[in-house]
């Protein structure tokens, strides 16, 4: 069950429905939520929430971790307003950075609620011995939301809309001005996340939230695993995006799905232009030449293969751009 404002929305039992019951229960539970939530829509949608994870004990320790520090440096960017002694920011960045070698860039739980982004960018951290780049690792952009299992930040917000001039978002604003400060451009970036069944009350939340029509077709969440990109790389650049999915192939489902988020699914390939979401700010800026959203199916598969699968994406993006700096 998931509970909304007062509304409770018995998600588990869709299993066994059809969609258009699907479409019709969540129409009618989403006409009785507030149509744009003010700040006592917000306290009131917090208030319930319950503490999780242990964000300093499940991530902080790893991060100040030995198995770490012998190849990156740990870095405070930030902390979160509402609370900073508990939410301090981290990123890691190669410890013998080499100005000559081109740079990737790693980031993970941007959503809260979508930890195999997280600990596979630290597990990555953790066991990498590649030589051929400088890295620089956001493992959790989204303290508080990890500990309360949740996509949205305190303030309700989703952070992968908040990269755009004159953000309100407070995780995006740290994060750019991390990357504005380290004054690094990268050959490659990934940017690490979930698709799991859950999505379908968070999109009906998010109508809510924001006053806005429920997308269509948002019932349907996508069988496997995809990649979010812009359409600027359907020209001819798409060789960091094979090399990602075919690596990923080895170890979880591609999506087959007809459409993915209302657009034609090529391949377990989403071209799509989302003002605000991190990959796109990366690449409109020339921060990040190829940048790249991962998507796993995780509700099936469970946070173990889901970790494989995020690991198996940097792995692809990484030989790939292995292959290009050599040829």
């Amino acid at each position: 069950m998931t509970e909304i404002l007062g509304v409770t929305i018995p998600e588990s039992s869709f299993l066994n429905m059809k969609e258009d019951e699907i479409r019709k229960i969540l129409k009618e539970q989403h006409e009785t939520l507030p149509n744009g939530w003010k700040s006592e829509h917000v306290e009131a949608w917090r208030k319930p929430l319950k503490l999780v994870r242990d964000y300093k004990k499940n991530i902080v320790q790893r991060i100040k971790g030995e198995s770490i520090s012998q190849n990156f440096t740990s870095h405070e960017y930030g902390r979160l307003s509402h609370n900073p002694d508990k939410f301090p920011l981290f990123y890691l960045k190669s410890k013998n950075w080499d100005d000559d070698k081109p740079s990737i860039l790693i980031v993970g739980g941007v959503h809260g609620y979508e930890p195999s982004g997280i600990f596979a960018s630290i597990e990555f951290a953790e066991k990498n011995e590649d030589n051929n780049f400088n890295y620089v690792i956001f493992p959790c952009l989204s303290p508080w939301g990890y500990e309360m299992d949740h996509r949205w930040n305190y303030e309700a917000q989703d952070p992968n809309r908040g990269y755009v001039v004159n953000s309100d978002i407070e995780e995006c604003i740290h994060f750019m001005d991390a990357i504005d400060t380290l004054g690094k451009t990268f050959l490659g970036s990934i940017d690490l996340h979930e698709t799991p069944d859950r999505d379908i009350t968070l999109r009906i939340m998010r109508a809510s939230r924001f006053g806005t029509p429920l997308v269509q077709d948002y019932q349907n969440i996508p069988q496997g695993f995809y990649l979010v990109v812009d359409s600027y790389y359907k020209s001819g650049k798409d060789g960091f995006i094979k090399s990602i999915n075919n690596a990923v192939a080895n170890v979880v489902d591609i999506a087959q799905d007809k459409e993915v988020l209302n657009v034609p699914n090529e391949n377990g390939v989403v071209y799509l232009d989302i003002p605000g979401l991190g990959a796109t700010w990366l690449r409109e800026n020339n921060i990040s030449r190829y940048a790249a959203t991962t998507e796993v199916y995780s509700t099936p598969i469970g946070n173990k293969k889901s970790i494989e699968g995020q690991l198996a994406a940097i792995k692809g993006l990484c030989e790939n751009l292995t292959l290009e700096i050599k040829s």
